[in-house]
């Protein structure tokens, strides 16, 4: 009997270990995924421009993360999703960034109900082309600039202050439009979106927008042509990538070059 009893306690004290210990591997998880954003700004809010990053339909998660990389404090994340075509990429945000639902009156609005995650805003509809869910992502967004990210693009880090700085450079005048060298991502005023009627709209007659130009690399595509070769961003590399010093670093990305006939 006293065997027994002795057992019993310590089997008690081995499970109230083992809780404990998973409780505490729990809560170390959960600091690290909030201080996953805390991340050193590269330039300081410029002239007060505040920047909306809007994105539809992302084709995976890393999207979402690169864009909340930004180092630009005075910027967010938009993203649009049809809800019919992406449910797991919706049930991933709602897991990964503690998301609730805030508003579902014409669209199902999402914030997280972590701090550090504030600057993400999820839109949720059904049945929506890509030009529509843009047009709804913009209607949830903050600031008065709005920059639209390919599905399948990432930002450099850097992209949002560099476009903040040249906005503000223009202080004489409101520029309606940012254009950049790469396809698919440009800068629209608030006034500019309403002017047409939305991304996929005409101008009115008489308006002229003021247009600039940023010729700066601010995005990276999954592939990108270079000669023979493709630049690519990899998670894993094996040691003849590294032998034949085809790797290279830009911000928090590794990128290395392989032939198209060795890209599976």
């Amino acid at each position: 009997m006293i065997i027994i009893t002795v057992a019993a306690i310590l089997f008690a004290f081995a499970l109230m270990l083992l809780i404990y210990k998973l409780l505490q591997t729990r809560n170390e998880f959960r600091s690290v995924r909030l201080l996953s954003l805390s991340t050193a700004a590269d330039s300081d809010i410029v002239g007060g421009v505040g920047l909306s990053i809007l994105v539809a339909s992302p084709v995976s998660m890393s999207v979402v993360v690169n864009l909340l990389d930004s180092r630009y404090p005075l910027s967010e994340v938009i993203v649009a999703l049809d809800g019919e075509r992406q449910p797991n990429l919706l049930q991933h945000l709602k897991i990964r960034y503690s998301l609730v639902a805030c508003s579902v009156e014409q669209c199902a609005v999402y914030r997280s109900r972590e701090r550090a995650y504030r600057r993400l805003v999820v839109v949720v509809s059904q049945g929506e082309g890509r030009e529509s869910l843009y047009d709804l992502a913009a209607t949830a967004a903050l600031f008065d600039y709005m920059m639209r990210v390919p599905p399948e693009c990432r930002l450099f880090p850097f992209a949002a202050g560099r476009v903040a700085e040249r906005l503000a450079a223009e202080s004489s005048v409101e520029v309606d439009v940012v254009t950049t060298t790469e396809r698919g991502v440009d800068i629209w005023s608030r006034r500019h979106w309403l002017a047409c009627g939305g991304f996929g709209g005409e101008l009115s007659q008489g308006y002229i927008p003021k247009i600039l130009h940023i010729f700066e690399p601010l995005a990276l595509c999954r592939e990108s042509n270079m000669d023979y070769f493709l630049l690519i961003e990899r998670s894993r590399y094996n040691f003849w990538d590294y032998f034949a010093l085809k790797i290279m670093k830009t911000g928090n990305k590794l990128l290395s070059l392989v032939k198209p006939k060795n890209l599976l």
